[in-house]
């Protein structure tokens, strides 16, 4: 779990910081990928509405950071060096509560 929300699901942003190089792939809303090489240092910042899912060659180069309510954030690290992660971030709804929640993608 990323962050809550009694409210419901709302749109979100990312900040992604590059640690090293990378080749990252986005999907927003289940639309066109978008695709670039990074290297360290480098930042991209992604608006979403309903999911997104990413693609790192480089899993421990990108850092993910979600805006919550109230000013605060949430980071995700999306795994080790070198390692190759996909996954699927969404809104998902249990308990009586909204919750952005990370799975991992084959």
């Amino acid at each position: 779990m990323i962050l809550e929300s009694s409210r419901g699901p709302y749109p979100f942003a990312v900040q992604v910081s590059f640690r090293g190089n990378c080749l990252f792939r986005y999907e927003v809303d289940r639309k066109e990928w978008v695709e670039k090489y990074f290297s360290k240092g480098e930042t991209a910042t992604i608006n979403v509405s309903n999911g997104l899912t990413v693609w790192a060659s480089n899993a421990q180069a990108a850092k993910m950071t979600f805006q919550a309510a109230g000013g605060k954030t949430a980071d995700l690290e999306l795994g080790a060096p070198g390692e190759i992660a996909v996954k699927r971030i969404a809104w998902g709804h249990a308990e009586g509560t909204w919750a952005l929640i990370s799975s991992d993608l084959d």
